[in-house]
């Protein structure tokens, strides 16, 4: 199944609580750590991190709200499109993080499957690499 990117759309980065789901002040120590890392931070922002901290930052998804999602999953699918070679790790964190923060079993296999292109492309890229 296809998402339509259209779904994703957000003009500004995500208030904290549209962020973590709810008001400050932020009392959960992964929901802290969440807002540090990314409230206030655009998606060009966000793609620097995924750079810089790859895999270490994809666990983070997993308790974000629906549009903390809504912004920051879009630019870290693009960084998996266009990232670094085999960067795996980051893919096989994301559709977890992804899967465990979903209210539905279903919604979590459509945004499994929203992240399994980006995940061949960069497999693809490893295999490439290898031989």
């Amino acid at each position: 199944m296809y998402i339509d990117g259209s779904c994703f759309h957000m003009d500004s980065p995500p208030t904290i609580e549209q962020l973590v789901g709810c008001k400050p002040p932020v009392t959960g120590l992964d929901e802290r750590y969440l807002v540090k890392l990314f409230h206030g931070k655009n998606q060009a922002g966000a793609v620097r991190e995924y750079r810089k901290r790859g895999s270490y930052l994809t666990e983070d998804f997993a308790y974000m709200a629906a549009d903390g999602l809504r912004y920051y999953l879009p630019p870290a699918l693009d960084y998996l499109r266009e990232g670094p070679d085999g960067d795996y790790d980051f893919c096989h964190g994301l559709m977890w993080s992804c899967r465990s923060s979903s209210h539905s079993f279903q919604e979590g296999y459509e945004q499994a499957d929203e992240i399994a292109p980006g995940a061949r492309a960069s497999f693809a890229r490893r295999l490439t690499s290898m031989a």
